[in-house]
């Protein structure tokens, strides 16, 4: 099987990489064209590499590698789908759900307002019927021309747009699409779909069931194969005391009181006796984070750190991708505002303390994706700090080691990930695709 995979963004060369995941599809003997940014064309070839340095030599017949960039659209075909067309489709998709009325509300520049007050009263409608009348750009058409793929495959976070003419040179191509939806809120909080893929790939059936009601999919169209970047969630976390708290950071939009929610944690456990591990959001600025610097019992995440040295954003190293589960299974609890570690934490049956409390928070619990996830056992949306340190220190007694297995169960149906085969269920998945 001959496959382009379309890797648009540093998060899908980590995911698709750095997890082994490449390395295993041409392992099993198909042909596979990368497109990868060009900054980070050496980190697919490391992925060929794991647990065999001669990879990329043994390999080269089956895996090349071409800069995304040139296949992503023009400027002004990229600015109208991560802009006028997002926004017509935020709008009419506030009408039904609470996600996408907070996102508009957000939008408080004078430039957004614009762009609500036009492109929202268009609606999706417009955006989708706009882009029905771009041919696909000449790039895409010449690549899958040369290349003759029987699979077209590109993740996709849905509101940048960036894989749009790719899909759409390939429709009219007459090849096959896949696109493996890249986060766990995509498909409830980031619009719609451009261009229709024939197939989609899901973490779980949460997000099932988001292709089918929000999106329209059937479910032959559908499949649920976990995320790859968490097979290693398997298993579960050692044995001993715990002694520290993971604070996972967020966009400073959306949790504008992480440094006073942090210094509290901070002076609390030097009475009580643990410590906290503060791990900011990837894309967070480093001058935002260096207040935990001076915290004594606080440590920052080494692995956070390095990237913020190099201009942030996930790591694509292989040996990073582990990270995480090293740090939270040194913990006893999760403190987040309503992040994706508090999914990886579930799956290792870890209480995970919502911030509930501050600028902004409350009407996060209300998102269609998130609201499910507070009726798990061991999930506490905390509405004071006080009521957060309260839930720390009944997670230091093991008032919720009962809830370790529903935890887990729970997860596992946001991230088909407890078994640890999310990649061999994604590559059974796109062999199946070519029939």
């Amino acid at each position: 099987m001959k496959i382009i995979l379309a890797l648009t963004h540093g998060l899908h060369v980590r995911n698709w990489c750095a997890t082994g995941l490449l390395k295993m599809l041409v392992d099993q003997g198909h042909r596979v064209t990368v497109l990868a940014p060009e900054p980070l064309l050496g980190w697919v070839i490391q992925g060929l590499m794991i647990g065999d340095p001669q990879g990329p030599y043994n390999r080269l017949g089956l895996c090349r590698t071409l800069a995304v960039e040139p296949y992503t659209g023009s400027r002004v075909r990229r600015w109208l789908r991560a802009g006028p067309y997002r926004t017509a489709s935020y709008a009419t998709r506030s009408i039904h759900t609470r996600t996408y009325a907070h996102k508009l509300a957000r939008r408080r520049r004078w430039r957004q307002r614009l762009e609500i007050a036009v492109a929202g009263r268009l609606g999706e409608g417009w955006a989708l019927e706009s882009e029905r009348r771009w041919r696909p750009g000449d790039a895409c058409v010449r690549l899958l021309q040369s290349e003759r793929p029987d699979l077209l495959v590109t993740p996709s976070f849905l509101h940048t747009g960036l894989e749009v003419d790719l899909l759409k040179a390939a429709r009219v191509a007459g090849i096959t699409t896949v696109v493996p939806v890249a986060t766990w809120d995509a498909l409830v909080s980031k619009g719609c779909f451009l261009e229709r893929p024939d197939r989609l790939l899901v973490w779980g059936e949460q997000s099932k069931q988001h292709a089918y009601e929000l999106h329209g999919f059937q479910a032959q169209q559908v499949v649920v194969t976990g995320a790859p970047q968490f097979d290693v969630y398997a298993g579960p976390m050692p044995a001993g005391q715990r002694q520290t708290v993971l604070v996972a950071g967020t966009t400073i939009a959306y949790w504008q009181d992480e440094q006073r929610v942090v210094e509290a944690l901070a002076r609390d456990g030097e009475r009580a006796g643990y410590a906290v591990h503060y791990r900011p959001h990837p894309r967070q600025r480093r001058d935002l984070a260096a207040f935990a610097e001076g915290l004594g019992n606080v440590t920052l995440d080494g692995e956070w750190r390095e990237q913020a040295a190099n201009g942030g954003g996930f790591s694509p190293r292989p040996a990073d991708l582990g990270h995480l589960r090293g740090v939270l299974d040194r913990c006893f609890g999760v403190v987040a505002s309503f992040s994706t570690v508090s999914v990886e934490a579930a799956l290792l049956g870890l209480p995970t303390f919502m911030v509930g409390f501050g600028v902004d928070i409350p009407g996060h619990a209300d998102w269609e994706h998130i609201s499910p996830i507070l009726t798990w056992p061991g999930v506490a949306l905390c509405e004071t700090t006080d009521h957060l340190l309260a839930q720390i220190r009944m997670a230091r007694s093991g008032a919720f080691e009962s809830c370790v297995g529903g935890l887990r169960e729970r997860a596992n149906t946001v991230a088909r990930n407890l078994d640890g085969l999310a990649r061999e269920r994604i590559v059974g998945a796109l062999e199946e695709a070519d029939g």
